[in-house]
């Protein structure tokens, strides 16, 4: 029997909105960094002189989809991987899964090459890359029954929580004791800076950036002399300049954001823990009640918490500064409570049959979610970047907010009417075309009529 996509009939519309909705979380957050250095983001407060409207939009957007729409988006992955299992077991007349794991190693592959160009050719916050990697390893225990699903993912959360609260800690007091050195040898960064320009005026920004590192006046993206160097390149280039500076942020983002800090196994976690929903059959029939209390359930303890933890530091303004490095290990538990919140919402959403409108304009952009994810990026790319307008670090928060929505809106109506025409999007296809290694139709066939 030869291997085929699921039909559209077949489709969980509920799976869909949530994968919609996530695309516009995600594109909330990441707008910061595509319109911003990448040392505001590590600041993990407002910038000084944010009017209260503007400090209204940062924590309502750490509370609401910072750490809950990636898990969201993560489990719809996993979702997906055990559904397709379970529909290749169901139809396979040998009862042979091999085929299927292939067809997953191939996509993952086509992940990976995909997230890598991302990267290279516009921004460094790519998620398709790490993606690839984290399915195959759900791969080895994708097999498993759902129970086991959650024993394993369980323990990769609390291994991510330990290696974020160890390595928050210890950056925290990397930070103290390079402040009372600096302040020992009487060195500022302001002169620090100074001194670099005066020895090499005509060096690169990437030249600048690994000087700053040796002579220790740059210590993380929110060095001035790391904040400047990004703000050059990514508004004046030249391209080699801006690509080397994206994939030196995008080294750095793996090394502590992924595997240090634990946020790889935490996307682990969350595929596996999306596979056990499916397994469990928590979103099948017959469980609308349940839904409904899983939703309330995870939203009574996660939003507070989460509204604490994006808080905290504007709670405690003295508190001791390990609190707030301790907060971020302590989302990978909370978050992932208000991403539940979303998925079982959902589905109760469209259990109930209500805002059909919405929830359809969702589900279509879901459907077409690589094409739309990787065109927000060059859309962003566009208008912040120094081969389009050049907005870079130009653009305040709630003007990013006003780009989020007016791009999102104007993809809900092109999923729409692409979804009308074709049956897939353009780089759903292409993806689709290397998984199951045939060219799938395209275009939908004429109405036929009665």
């Amino acid at each position: 029997m030869i291997a085929k996509p699921v039909q559209e009939s077949n489709r969980v519309h509920s799976l869909d909105v949530a994968r919609g909705f996530a695309l516009l979380g995600i594109f909330l957050v990441n707008i910061a960094l595509m319109a911003a250095p990448l040392g505001e983001l590590v600041k993990n407060a407002p910038m000084p002189g944010e009017s209260v409207f503007s400090q209204t939009i940062y924590y309502t957007t750490k509370t609401l989809f910072e750490g809950k729409t990636y898990p969201l988006f993560s489990m719809l992955f996993g979702i997906g991987l055990a559904m397709q299992l379970g529909r290749t077991k169901r139809d396979s007349t040998n009862s042979s899964t091999a085929p299927y794991y292939w067809r997953i190693v191939r996509r993952q592959l086509a992940l990976i090459v995909v997230g890598f160009l991302h990267v290279a050719l516009l921004w460094y916050g790519d998620i398709l890359f790490i993606y690839g990697f984290v399915g195959l390893a759900a791969l080895l225990v994708i097999h498993l029954r759902a129970r086991w699903l959650v024993l394993i993912a369980s323990l990769c959360i609390a291994v991510s929580v330990l290696s974020g609260a160890g390595m928050g800690a210890l950056s925290v007091s990397m930070e103290q004791q390079l402040e009372a050195d600096r302040q020992s040898q009487a060195i500022t960064e302001s002169q620090s800076a100074t001194e670099t320009s005066e020895t090499d005026p005509a060096a690169t920004p990437i030249e600048r950036l690994l000087a700053g590192f040796q002579d220790q006046s740059i210590q993380d993206p929110s060095s001035p002399g790391w904040i400047d160097a990004e703000i050059e390149v990514t508004t004046e280039g030249p391209f080699l300049q801006a690509a080397l500076f994206r994939l030196f942020n995008w080294a750095s983002f793996l090394v502590f954001g992924m595997v240090l800090s634990g946020g790889g196994l935490h996307i682990v976690a969350m595929f596996l823990l999306g596979a056990a929903i499916w397994k469990a059959d928590l979103l099948g029939p017959g469980k609308e009640s349940l839904r409904r209390k899983l939703a309330i359930g995870f939203g009574l303890v996660g939003v507070p918490v989460s509204a604490y933890i994006a808080l905290v530091g504007a709670i405690h303004p003295n508190g001791s500064p390990y609190l707030v490095a301790l907060m971020t290990p302590a989302n990978y538990i909370f978050g992932p409570m208000i991403s539940l919140m979303y998925l079982f919402g959902f589905a109760w959403l469209v259990d109930s049959g209500k805002l059909r409108p919405v929830t359809n304009a969702l589900a279509n952009a879901g459907r077409l979610a690589l094409t739309n994810y990787l065109s927000q990026t060059m859309l962003a790319s566009i208008l912040f970047a120094f081969w389009g307008f050049g907005l870079f670090n130009t653009v305040d928060r709630p003007t990013r907010v006003v780009i989020v929505l007016s791009i999102f809106a104007a993809q809900l109506v092109f999923s729409a009417l692409w979804l009308k025409a074709f049956k897939i999007g353009p780089l759903e296809w292409f993806l689709r075309s290397i998984t199951y290694l045939h060219l799938p139709k395209l275009r939908r066939g004429p109405v036929q009529s009665d």
